[in-house]
């Protein structure tokens, strides 16, 4: 957002509580994003816990983000209830 010139040119942008807003919208965003990348580039936890909390990390950072799912998860996750479907459709057979 280019900083405003005139008294109108700030009113028009939405005073100066909204260049904040803005401001800090963007700030935040770029602060998700750097996270976003530390977190997945790391290697998984042996320790259950740890790594838990990492992939809750990655998964609210993605979703604030609005990424949505990492692919190779949702992979996993579609490969997951294809197991389960063939494992019902067996059963039931």
């Amino acid at each position: 957002m280019k900083f405003p010139k005139t008294f109108r040119e700030l009113m028009e942008v939405g005073g100066p509580e909204e260049m904040a807003r803005t401001a800090a919208a963007a700030v935040m965003r770029s602060e998700r994003e750097l996270w976003l990348g530390w977190l997945e580039s790391m290697e998984p936890f042996a320790d259950l816990q740890s790594e838990s909390a990492r992939q809750m990390y990655i998964h609210n950072l993605r979703r604030k983000l609005r990424l949505g799912v990492a692919p190779d998860i949702k992979r996993a996750q579609t490969r997951e209830r294809v197991r389960r479907f063939r494992e019902r459709q067996r059963a039931a057979s």
